[in-house]
């Protein structure tokens, strides 16, 4: 990658010249980051692009980044970050509050512009942006080049894979399980386009920064389906010396899905019966909530037209850590991410609770006639995935992210508010990973039973195949005579007066032939086997005798 001083920033640099550090030439090399340098230098290479970073818009439009500087003396609300100079203003307005935490929220998909300004500015390690980029990789090269994360490089970046449950429109008539197995086949080749149009979307300018990106879409069943999405966050502590510190959280939620790049889930898209997306809303839960409007009330938004597609992910930078302690947030950096992994908690109860609905669908129509003998395979597999992402994130918690985050001076009583917090979402954690051990363990048996029922329905198949057989043989039992005195009477023979050969020849030649036919329906072929095994073996042996009698 020629690059020119003039064009590209120092910390896009920096990243570029790493990805170009070969295996053969060090153990710490950057073929992973191969992407991310492309993603990079798409922008800043030889040909720079017109900057892609939206201008200002309505409120509705939130397709930018949102900050919130966390001190008890500063009203928390966020700023709405329109450029990039606003991002400079606030980092400076941020390291004049000692101390203070902060949030800065990035949704949809990146601009090379912010990623390398915040970059430069908050020092931060470009591992972040990598993991978070990884739909630019292949997918094969995601498996042979992406490095396994381990909790000890977790301790600044870790990753929660947000699950949106949806369910579909209006259908002109039920899918049987062909019909299914069908949608799910045109939905599995609409997202393999989808993910190619996203892997080079920077180069063929059909994604625009803030555009909501899927990472997958799964078909549960007729009704229910559900996309994925990921949230990656960072903890940034640009000066060690002071007691500020910035986390990043980057989403990949960001405008409207009906306004983004169009898959499986647009309501153009031509699907079996048509595939219309009604997302199911996360809800969350704190105590006597519907006796304070305050916390819940959203009037800001009030007024605002709702988006086509509605999805929770896409509010909760909005007014985010309303039920926290505002002075806790400020010190407690583990505290301060409290709020987002209650929405990962009431996400993934949601999913639970559909794939509960979905098996016990599948359950009352396990009768061996048109049953869906994969469901429990991949419902499987989804919990499977979903184990790993809570076994994961309860660890995380139980870290309380890593032993170097900020802490601050909090009181004792403060310091117990917030290791009650955190041990709550260890409980509802613990909770979860338990409900979805029961779910896989149903999902199992399930699967024998209708590998049992399938056997039962082979073998019912098997013994009306045979009954009809044995009718078969009782008429066959009626003509098989008639034919063989036919036949004979038909012969040309002396003695019936029709031909010059005697009818004994019959006889002598039939014989033999029904003796070896005998013989070969009844003649176990072990036996021969055997029996050919010790002659060849005995021919050698007396070949060898006879060599070595020569010699």
């Amino acid at each position: 990658m020629p690059l020119h001083g003039s064009n590209i920033p120092a910390y896009a640099a920096r990243v570029i010249a790493y990805s170009e550090n070969s295996p053969q030439d060090s153990l710490y090399h950057g073929k992973h980051y191969q992407p991310l340098a492309n993603f990079l230098f798409a922008h800043y290479g030889d040909s720079p692009r017109e900057p892609t970073y939206p201008v200002p818009g309505s409120h509705r439009d939130l397709n930018d980044a949102w900050y919130y500087l966390l001190h008890r003396e500063v009203p928390r609300a966020p700023k709405r970050v329109m450029s990039l100079g606003t991002l400079k203003s606030l980092r400076r307005d941020h390291a004049n509050w000692q101390p203070g935490g902060g949030l800065l929220f990035l949704r949809g998909y990146p601009s090379p512009e912010w990623l390398t300004s915040i970059g430069s500015q908050y020092d931060v390690n470009p591992e972040f942006w990598a993991r978070h980029l990884d739909f630019l990789s292949a997918a094969s090269e995601k498996h042979s080049e992406t490095p396994l994360i381990l909790p000890s490089s977790s301790d600044d970046v870790f990753g929660l894979r947000f699950t949106t449950v949806g369910s579909r429109g209006e259908v002109s008539r039920q899918l049987d399980q062909a019909g299914l197995q069908k949608l799910r086949e045109s939905c599995a080749r609409q997202m393999d386009q989808y993910d190619e149009k996203l892997r080079s979307g920077h180069l063929n300018h059909e994604w625009r920064h803030g555009d909501s990106i899927i990472r997958r879409l799964t078909i549960h069943d007729q009704e229910y389906f559900s996309v994925d999405q990921v949230g990656t966050i960072y903890l940034s502590r640009p000066d060690e010396a002071s007691n500020n510190w910035l986390i990043i959280i980057f989403l990949d939620s960001g405008k409207d899905l009906n306004a983004s790049p169009p898959g499986p889930w647009h309501e153009n898209s031509s699907q079996t019966d048509g595939f219309y997306a009604h997302f199911l809303p996360v809800s969350l839960y704190h105590k006597s909530i519907a006796l304070n409007p305050d916390y819940w009330k959203d009037t800001e938004l009030h007024n605002e037209p709702r988006p086509a597609i509605t999805q929770s992910l896409r509010q909760i930078h909005l007014r985010y850590g309303r039920l926290l302690d505002k002075e806790i947030m400020q010190n407690d950096a583990f505290y301060a991410l409290t709020e987002l992994f209650s929405f990962f908690i009431a996400a993934e109860a949601q999913v639970l609770k559909t794939v509960e609905i979905t098996m016990t669908k599948v359950s009352d129509l396990v009768d061996g006639n048109g049953s869906d003998i994969n469901a429990p395979l991949r419902n499987q597999q989804f919990l499977a995935e979903h184990i790993l992402d809570l076994k994961t994130t309860s660890e995380f918690v139980k870290r309380r992210g890593s032993p170097t985050w900020p802490k601050g001076s909090l009181s004792t009583d403060q310091r117990t508010k917030a290791e009650a917090t955190a041990v709550s979402l260890e409980q509802d954690l613990e909770y979860l990973l338990r409900r979805a051990e029961s779910l896989r363990f149903r999902s199992e048996r399930a699967l024998a039973m209708a590998v049992d029922i399938a056997n039962i329905t082979e073998a019912r198949r098997g013994i009306v195949q045979g009954h009809n057989l044995f009718k078969f043989t009782v008429v066959a039992s009626f003509y098989i005579p008639f034919s063989f005195v036919s036949s004979f009477f038909g012969m040309n023979f002396k003695e019936l007066g029709t031909g010059s050969l005697h009818v004994w020849l019959f006889f002598a030649v039939a014989a033999p032939i029904f003796g070896v036919s005998v013989l070969f329906l009844f003649l176990d072929w072990r036996t021969v086997q055997k029996l050919q095994h010790h002659i060849f073996k005995n021919g050698s042996d007396r070949s060898q005798g006879i060599t070595r009698s020569a010699i």
